[in-house]
Formats: structure tokens, C-alpha cells, sequence
């Protein structure tokens, strides 16, 4: 009986053993690479449920793009080599391989070789370069099957390239150092508009801050920060395609363009702040009033002030066509700053103010050092604690709902070297995905899921073409992961 209830006893390890097995398999399984994909016989794909992935040797990667719905493509190098290659990462095939185009140059190396300092893709075989080389420097744009546009010798200020492309990327505005002009390029017409305004430093050394295009790219708005006495500070507003200025000097910062194309969004300032001061960026300076500019009647107006001691903290968030967020804080004089307080509505055609202090529930932790957005009716308050880590506050401004989300990560997103960071992607209307502890997170703020875990940091996210897949970059000591996800 003894021996009976030993061999019992074993079965039942055996089958506890299988089960606790077969709960936790990973369903994983390694397929590797022959030499004619890759020149790397080590190489392996790990496969799992919802997902591929690729411990690479591959040490530095640029210019990702999905090519279609279960392929990505970017360029690389691997240790010992100096040479960008061009990679392909299939979903279906289960397979990184060297593209057939890595053995072809671009249509545009022919004339630039290795001087390209910067590449910015406008349209199918339609560039913008900056090359730094003997015989071809500056900026042009480039067109297959015609012969480059030189558009300016000099663009750099302070080792910085002064240009910026429209959204719609239809043009290009940008500082020319030996004409001393900033002058707007279209890429359909090739014409060039020239800003007959003088431009100082200021505007020169935050460049991509202080111009900004309309919605549909129609005009520029030009913003002079004056760091001496910040309540002079202005913008302009011109014709992106005549050079025609419609506006001189409104006094104000952080112009915000509004949706409609004829309606733009300031910063007022009656006095200087004493928080203001010349290091910091045009986004966090401090103002007094927000005002708002109809380029098509040329009238100003302003929202009324919020009482002693508060101000406008951000610039202006346009929610449609004729009302805004307004960012305000409350000045902490033993701190010396204004710490973020609340946010208004203001509706420009009825003139009314609504103060929206029952959305937020917890916000004395925020304080100064923040970022606010909103994307449909969601609005995303991006901040930092004492210890350095970083938070997202989410509130739905229709259902109310409030939710954060503390030590999230940041990552690229469009595949532009030195892009900045985001520290969150929106997925659906709805639903969003952020980083948290090398994990990537979805989220409809009632509920989140882990939907992968990477060994890395993660650097990189892209959404396919039908946003049924990502593409995640991590990296991993000196080398990259890589891994195709379903969503």
C-alpha cells in the first residue's frame, strides 16, 4: 500500500509538472536563417503567439517605413561596419533579410554620394537634402528624373538646420543665411516666396518653434520672442505662397493656428513675469491673458483674466473651430512659480469662459514642469516627478473619466532620426498604447493589457498600414531587438 501511494504520489508531481507546463509555454518555436537570407548563419527568429522576434547584431537602424501590412524596411549597420544596409522584416515569411535595393543606390546618390547630412522623404522620388559635401552644399530638393533644386547654400545656425516642412508637406519654410531672408519652397511648383521680415537670433535659435504653417498650409506665422523684455515679444502672419504680410507684430507668444485656416490662438502679456526667464522655452513661459486673431476680419479678442495670482501657463489647445483649452496656473511665491491650477473652455463666439474643475480630481502633483494635448476627447497632461520619472494623466473630457499612468518610457514614432519622443500612440479613438518597465501596455483607461515584454529599453514603435501590426525597436546592450507584434 506504502509503494502504491509513493507511485500515486509521483503521478500525481508528474501531471501537476505537465499542467503548470503546458500553462506557462510560450508556444515558441526557432527557425533559422540559411546564408542566402542573411550573412549570419547564427541567426534566429523567435516565434510566438501573437508575434516574431530577433536578438540582432545589428547596432545602429534609420529610415524605418513598412512597405506593406506584414513587411518593414530600414537601414542598418552591423558591428564592424560602416556601411547603412538595407533590411527587410517579414511577419509572414518569418525571415530579416538583406533587400535586393541595398545593392542599388538611390536615384540620388549619383549626385550627392556620401555628403547627405539630412533626408527628408516630401512624396514617392521627391526628397528635401541638406548635403555638406565640396562640390554639392545646401539645401535642394530632389526629383527623380530631373535635375536637383538648389534651394540655399547655408541653412545652419549654431550647427542646427534651420527648415520646416508643412504637415501636409506640400512645402517648406526655411532660413536662407546668405540672403538673410526666410523663404517658403512648394514642392508642386517649384516657386519660391520670399519673408520680407528682419529675423534675430531669437527666432533663428528655436527655428521649428517659432515658425509654424496654417492647417492646410496656406499661411506662416513668424514668432519673435524678445528675451530682454518678454511683453514685447510678437508674431507676423504671411502668405505661404505670395510672401504677402497680413499681420505685423500682434503682440503675444505662442501663436496655435486653428483648424478653419483663418483663426489663430496667443498668449497675451501685460507684464514681465518674473518666472519668465531667458533660458526657458516659448512653451512653458507664462502669460497673462489668452487672445485670439481672425486673420479674416483682422480683430483681436480676449478671454477674461482669472483673478490675482493665476496665469496662462501653456500655450492655447484649439478643441474645434471656436473653442479652446486654456492652461492656467496659480503662482506659489516660497517656490517662485506657477503651479498648473486648472483648465477653461473658452468659447470665442459667445464670449464665455467655462472653468472645467470638476474633470480633475488629483493635480497637485504636476506643478510646472509639464506638457498638455488633446487628441479627440482625450486629454493627455504629460509631467515629471521629484525623482525624475515621468506620468500621463488622461482625462475624457465627454465621460469624465480620469486615469494615471506613472514611470512610462518615451519612444519614437515616424522613423525620422533624432525624432523626438512620445510617451503614448494613439491606436483608435479610444485606446492608446504606452512603455511601462520594457513592457508595451494598451489601454481604453478602464482597462490595460501587456501586450509584449522586451529584455531591452524600448526605443521605437511603428504602426503598419492597417494598423493591425507594431514593429518595436528595443535596445539591448550594445545591439537592437526587433519584433513584429499583432495587435
Amino acid at each position: 500500500m506504502k509503494g502504491n501511494k509513493i507511485v500515486l504520489i509521483f503521478c500525481g508531481l508528474i501531471l501537476v509538472a505537465f499542467i503548470m507546463a503546458k500553462s506557462f509555454k510560450d508556444d515558441i518555436k526557432v527557425i533559422s536563417l540559411g546564408n542566402d537570407q542573411y550573412q549570419n548563419s547564427e541567426l534566429e527568429i523567435v516565434d510566438g503567439e501573437n508575434f516574431i522576434k530577433y536578438a540582432s547584431k545589428i547596432n545602429s537602424i534609420e529610415a524605418v517605413k513598412w512597405i506593406n501590412d506584414n513587411t518593414v524596411e530600414f537601414k542598418g549597420k552591423t558591428k564592424g561596419s560602416d556601411n547603412l544596409q538595407i533590411f527587410q522584416f517579414n511577419y509572414n515569411d518569418k525571415k530579416l533579410s538583406l533587400s535586393n535595393d541595398s545593392k542599388k543606390d538611390e536615384f540620388y546618390s549619383k549626385d550627392f554620394k556620401e555628403d547627405i547630412k539630412s533626408l527628408q522623404k516630401i512624396a514617392e522620388d521627391n526628397y528635401l537634402i541638406y548635403a555638406q559635401g565640396k562640390d554639392k552644399r545646401g539645401l535642394f530638393n530632389v526629383k527623380k528624373g530631373h535635375k536637383p533644386v538648389v534651394l540655399a547654400k547655408n541653412i545652419k545656425y549654431n550647427d542646427k538646420l534651420l527648415f520646416k516642412i508643412s504637415d501636409d508637406k506640400k512645402k517648406v519654410a526655411y532660413y536662407d543665411i546668405d540672403d538673410k531672408n526666410i523663404k517658403i519652397y512648394n514642392f508642386a511648383n517649384n516657386q519660391i516666396a520670399k519673408i520680407d521680415e528682419e529675423i534675430n537670433n531669437g527666432v533663428l535659435s528655436d527655428f521649428k518653434k517659432n515658425i509654424s504653417f496654417s492647417y492646410e498650409g496656406g499661411y506662416l506665422a513668424i514668432a519673435n520672442i524678445n528675451r530682454e523684455n518678454f511683453k514685447e515679444s510678437n508674431f507676423s502672419v504671411y502668405g505661404a505662397d505670395s510672401g504677402k504680410r497680413y499681420a505685423e507684430k500682434l503682440m503675444g507668444i505662442n501663436p496655435v493656428w486653428g483648424k478653419d485656416n483663418l483663426k489663430i490662438a496667443f498668449t497675451y502679456m501685460e507684464n514681465n513675469s518674473v518666472v519668465n526667464t531667458k533660458e526657458k522655452s516659448s512653451y512653458n513661459l507664462v502669460g497673462d491673458r489668452a487672445g485670439f486673431f481672425n486673420l479674416k476680419t483682422r480683430k483681436i479678442k480676449y478671454a477674461q483674466n482669472f483673478g490675482e495670482g493665476f496665469k496662462v501657463m501653456k500655450p492655447s489647445i484649439w478643441k474645434d473651430n471656436n473653442r479652446m483649452l486654456i492652461t492656467v496656473g496659480k503662482y506659489n511665491k516660497e517656490q517662485n512659480k506657477y503651479n498648473f491650477n486648472r483648465v477653461y473652455i473658452y468659447n470665442i463666439e459667445n464670449n464665455t469662459l467655462a472653468d472645467l474643475a470638476g474633470y480633475f480630481k488629483n493635480i497637485d502633483n504636476i506643478g510646472d514642469n509639464f506638457k498638455i494635448e488633446l487628441s479627440d476627447s482625450y486629454l493627455y497632461i504629460y509631467s515629471k516627478s521629484k525623482d525624475g520619472g515621468k506620468s500621463i494623466k488622461i482625462m475624457d473630457l465627454e465621460s469624465r473619466y480620469e486615469k494615471e499612468y506613472n514611470n512610462v518610457h518615451g519612444f519614437t514614432t515616424n522613423g525620422e532620426v533624432n525624432n523626438e519622443k512620445i510617451l503614448y500612440k494613439n491606436l483608435k479613438p479610444n485606446e492608446f498604447l504606452y512603455v511601462h518597465n520594457d513592457g508595451i501596455y494598451i489601454t481604453d483607461l478602464k482597462s490595460n493589457y501587456l501586450k509584449y515584454k522586451t529584455y531591452g529599453n524600448v526605443i521605437g514603435i511603428y504602426e503598419s498600414p492597417d494598423k493591425s501590426r507594431l514593429f518595436i525597436i528595443s535596445k539591448y546592450e550594445e545591439n537592437y531587438e526587433l519584433a513584429i507584434v499583432n495587435i
